[in-house]
């Protein structure tokens, strides 16, 4: 900094950059960890703009979760499809401390409980998280005792359908 300040040229432009930026207000404002609330705000709120899967199976409900955590806590946002295009959409708060993975298991397991209420049979269900996708399809072990309760409740909810499948989007 010090051989920028003591250049004659430098200082020149510098002087001319704030005199031509005087005349505008400029605040410094830090940022804030939106990324994952975004990601399910905007789930939620803007899936009618886009089609979100083709439909291979029309007997099939479809369901999109996203768990997030920022400083305010955790959320769930939970949007269902239904066979005739009906659509619908969650959004919970979470009123315990918890990690991201224990968003997205909430997302889940809150998914498919109101899946049931609903009375739904065949559900494919759509999730950004991989470690969590994975570990619901068996194809990684869960090594924490909380994801495993979380998994372990899920496979209860299994049950409860003739057909349920999870694809991680990315």
């Amino acid at each position: 900094m010090k051989p920028i300040l003591h250049n004659k040229e430098a200082s020149g432009r510098i002087i001319k950059w704030a005199v031509d930026l005087d005349t505008y207000t400029i605040d410094f404002r830090p940022r804030h960890m939106i990324k994952s609330q975004a990601l399910a705000n905007f789930i939620t709120e803007w899936t009618d703009m886009q089609t979100l899967v083709p439909v291979d199976h029309p007997e099939h409900w479809t369901m999109y979760f996203d768990g997030s955590l920022n400083l305010d806590g955790a959320r769930v946002g939970i949007y269902f499809i239904s066979p005739s295009g009906d659509k619908l959409r969650y959004v919970l708060r979470l009123h315990f401390p918890a990690s991201n993975n224990i968003a997205e298991y909430e997302a889940t397991l809150r998914g498919l409980c109101i899946a049931v209420e609903l009375g739904v049979k065949r559900l494919q269900m759509y999730g950004d998280s991989a470690l969590m996708i994975n570990q619901l399809n068996k194809d990684w072990n869960c090594t924490n005792e909380k994801m495993d309760a979380y998994c372990a409740m899920i496979r209860k909810l299994e049950d409860k359908f003739y057909g349920i499948e999870y694809h991680h989007v990315v």
